[in-house]
């Protein structure tokens, strides 16, 4: 049977990637689903969720609100905690269940926002999306509930900010400081960071447009940055600063703020097809891919697992979100670069290079996660 998976976990889903978007960002997350599913959503998928506060809550969502309806109880439930916690917003994600009853999430929304004067908005997510999926919904969200209009320029320095960052593809929480450190090594003005700390202001809620340039480390910052490109003239630069990759990534910053366009930093490396493969979320993989071409002149294969997040790739690399053909594009791989449950669907004499991926095999090898800034073969 096509799309089934028998060796491989299915990714993260979407309601988690959209909870792990917004987790850090000071507003509270409200799940409409049965009681105890927040287990499945944070201890398993998020590795903030002991260390850090947070606002995430399901609504217990039973049998017979589901049948007759009882929104009234999911808003008044909500509003109660609302008026307790006084958060900086309130995002409203469903699961499969409210969205095969059609519930009327926008209207919800409305009137909760009234009743408290707080900003809500929904996050349209089924749990039958990936973490892509939900993650960039999230951010899109966020940013149309609070950018405002561009301010005028007050730096002599390119203001740079980093978009899609969360544990689910950085789980090694240096990774995302790494990315701080490169822009300010290479003479930019970090602004914030939209997802996770990285050092940086964490409460970018105010000054979102305060920035020229938005750098988008993973397909989960490309539907923010679009918008922000469309309504206030600021480009985006897709790209990660992987081993190799920074001199590119810098040079792409620059060329994208002179020009006001929009770039795939990693596009501007010419690769050929090769028995080499790397297995990952779209950004990042194919930015190791680019540093490895730039650093070694090695040519690597990039197999993108989602086609969330409109990321393009080359030519010589494929989307292939199913086990099947993922199996079927790896059967002659000389070498492989993924997280180890992907070794059960490699060639046997294949090497392999254990790249952990959070969203893939969840906690099981988080300790060898990799600050992927510093990652090399």
């Amino acid at each position: 049977m096509r799309n089934t998976f028998k060796i491989l976990p299915v990714l993260t889903g979407d309601v988690s990637g959209a909870a792990s978007a917004l987790f850090e960002l000071g507003g509270m997350t409200v799940i409409h689903d049965p009681s105890g599913c927040n287990s499945t959503y944070n201890t398993h998928d998020e590795t903030r969720w002991y260390s850090n506060d947070s606002l995430i809550y399901i609504t217990g969502l039973n049998d017979v609100d589901a049948i007759t309806g009882n929104d009234e109880k999911f808003i008044n439930s909500t509003i109660e905690a609302a008026q307790e916690l006084n958060p900086k917003f309130i995002s409203l994600t469903n699961s499969p269940i409210p969205f095969l009853n059609g519930t009327d999430f926008e209207g919800i929304c409305k009137i909760i926002s009234g009743r408290t004067g707080i900003t809500t908005f929904h996050v349209d997510t089924n749990a039958t999306g990936d973490y892509i999926s939900g993650a960039s919904k999230a951010f899109e969200a966020y940013v149309k509930a609070f950018a405002d209009s561009k301010p005028v320029r007050s730096s002599d320095q390119i203001r740079v900010a980093v978009i899609g960052a969360t544990p689910l593809d950085l789980a090694n929480p240096e990774s995302v400081k790494s990315v701080a450190s490169f822009l300010a090594d290479y003479g930019f003005e970090p602004v914030y960071c939209l997802g996770m700390d990285a050092g940086l202001d964490s409460d970018p809620q105010d000054k979102l447009t305060d920035v020229d340039v938005n750098l988008v480390i993973s397909s989960a910052g490309i539907r923010a940055a679009m918008f922000m490109e469309e309504k206030f003239n600021i480009p985006y630069v897709a790209g990660f600063p992987a081993e190799g990759m920074k001199d590119t990534l810098a040079g792409a910053v620059n060329e994208a703020y002179k020009s006001g366009d929009s770039v795939f930093a990693y596009a501007n490396v010419d690769r050929s097809s090769s028995d080499r493969y790397i297995v990952g979320e779209p950004v990042v993989a194919s930015s190791i891919a680019a540093g490895i071409k730039r650093k070694y002149d090695i040519d690597i294969d990039v197999i993108a697992v989602t086609t969330e997040g409109l990321v393009p790739v080359t030519e010589v690399d494929v989307y292939s979100c199913t086990e099947d053909t993922i199996t079927l594009t790896l059967k002659d791989a000389k070498t492989v670069i993924a997280d180890p449950l992907y070794k059960y669907v490699s060639p046997a004499d294949a090497k392999f290079i254990r790249l952990p991926h959070l969203a893939m095999s969840g906690r099981l090898y988080l300790k060898d996660v990799p600050d992927l800034c510093k990652f090399d073969l």
